[in-house]
C-alpha cells in the first residue's frame, strides 16, 4: 500500500475584511483523519496515509477556534475517489502441462509453481485451478485451457490478476492395449479354428467397439501355416491381427492351437447265430 496525498479547496467564511484563515478537518468515510491548515483561497493539502483498494468518501470541513461551522451555513465539501486494484500477471512460463496417457477424458494436470511478473508481495493460489484438454484424443501440442488461479496473502484484495486463466499446450499419448488369442483345440484333419480373444487395457468403460478393422487370425508352427501340407498333430500358434486405434497402442499376444489325434473309426463285428445239427454241422 502507498500513502495518498489529497489536495482540495473549501468554502471559506467571508467577512468585511476578506477571508478568514483557519483549519480544515479532513474526514475519510466518516472517520476523522487530520486537521490541515488552509491558505487564504481555501486550499488544503494532506496525507491520508496508506489505503487499500476501494471507493472512499472524503469530507473537508472548515473550522475555526470555536469549532466547526454549522454545515447548514457552511456546506461540507465532499468528494469521492476510488483506488483501483493493481494489475498483476502470472508468468505463464512458470507452469506447464504434464503429458498423460490416454484415459478417455479431457482432464489435465499442471506442474510447476505459478509466479508473478514483477515479484509483488503476494502469492498465487492454485487451490482452485483446473486444466482441460480441448478433447480427449491422443495428440501432440494440444490446447489446454487453464482456469482458477487466484491471489493469496494479506494484501491480495489490493491486486487483481490480468490472466487468472490462459492456455498452454500438452500431449496425450496412446494407452497400451493387449489383444490375446484364447487357446483352442481341434482334431487331426479339422480346419483351424479360434475361440476369440480377450482385451486388457481399455479405459473409461470403453470396449472393442472403439477399435477399427476386422479381427483376423493366423495359425502357424515352425514349419509354416497350418493347412493341408502342414496339419500334423501338435501345437500351433494362434496370432490375432487386423485391429487399429488412434488412441490405443495395440499389442497382439498369441494363443495356442492344439491339434489332437483323431479317434479310430468305430466298427461293429456282426455275430451270426447258426443252428447246429446233431452231427455238429450247420443245418
Amino acid at each position: 500500500m502507498s500513502n495518498f496525498l489529497v489536495n482540495g479547496t473549501v468554502k471559506m467564511k467571508e467577512t468585511e475584511y476578506g477571508v478568514d484563515k483557519g483549519a480544515v478537518d479532513i474526514y475519510l468515510n466518516e472517520e476523522f483523519k487530520l486537521t490541515s491548515n488552509v491558505d487564504n483561497k481555501g486550499s488544503y493539502s494532506c496525507d491520508l496515509g496508506p489505503l487499500n483498494a476501494g471507493t472512499y468518501k472524503l469530507l473537508a470541513i472548515y473550522s475555526d477556534e470555536s469549532g466547526k461551522f454549522d454545515e447548514a451555513e457552511w456546506p461540507v465539501n465532499t468528494a469521492t475517489f476510488e483506488i483501483g486494484k493493481k494489475s498483476l500477471t502470472i508468468d505463464e512460463s512458470s507452469v506447464s502441462i504434464n503429458d498423460k496417457v490416454y484415459d478417455g477424458t479431457t482432464s489435465a494436470t499442471i506442474s510447476g509453481s505459478a509466479s508473478l511478473v514483477g515479484g509483488d508481495q503476494v502469492t498465487v493460489s492454485s487451490s482452485g485451478v483446473s486444466a482441460t484438454f480441448a478433447d480427449e484424443n491422443v495428440g501432440s501440442n494440444k490446447v489446454v485451457t487453464v482456469t482458477g488461479f487466484a491471489l493469496d496473502g494479506a494484501d491480495n484484495n489490493n491486486y487483481e490478476l490480468t490472466n487468472p486463466g490462459f492456455t498452454l499446450k500438452g500431449n496425450i499419448t496412446k494407452a497400451p492395449l493387449t489383444v490375446t488369442a484364447k487357446d483352442n483345440s481341434i482334431k487331426y484333419g479339422d480346419e483351424a479354428a479360434n475361440d476369440g480373444v480377450t482385451y486388457n487395457g481399455f479405459v473409461n468403460n470403453e470396449d472393442a467397439s472403439v477399435l477399427v478393422g476386422t479381427l483376423d487370425y493366423s495359425y502357424t508352427n515352425n514349419k509354416g501355416a497350418y493347412g493341408e501340407e502342414n496339419n500334423a498333430i501338435g501345437t500351433y500358434q494362434i496370432t490375432p491381427s487386423g485391429l487399429t486405434s488412434d488412441n490405443y497402442a495395440i499389442t497382439f499376444v498369441p494363443g495356442t492351437l492344439t491339434v489332437d489325434p483323431k479317434p479310430n473309426a468305430a466298427y461293429t463285428v456282426k455275430h451270426y447265430q447258426q443252428n447246429l445239427a446233431d452231427n455238429g454241422y450247420p443245418t
